[in-house]
C-alpha cells in the first residue's frame, strides 16, 4: 500500500514542525521513493543518494496531509 508507505517514510523524516530528522540515508531513499510513487511528475530527489530536494517540502507536506 503506497499511502501507507509513503505516511511512514514521511513521519520517519520530517517531525511535526516540517525539521528534517536525524533518520539516515535509507529512510530519506524511503522517502524519495514513496513521493515519486504518489507523484512521478516532481523531483523530489535523488532516490540513489538519498538527498531530498527541500524545495519540494511543501508539495510533499500536502501529500502527506492527504493521506491523513
Amino acid at each position: 500500500m503506497a499511502n501507507l508507505r509513503f505516511k511512514e517514510a514521511f513521519e520517519a523524516v520530517f517531525d511535526e514542525n516540517g525539521n528534517v530528522k536525524l533518520c539516515g540515508r535509507e529512510a530519506c531513499k524511503r522517502l524519495i521513493k514513496a513521493c515519486i510513487e504518489l507523484d512521478p511528475k516532481t523531483y523530489f530527489g535523488n532516490p540513489i543518494t538519498g538527498k531530498i530536494n527541500l524545495n519540494n517540502y511543501p508539495i510533499m507536506k500536502k501529500l502527506y496531509d492527504e493521506q491523513k
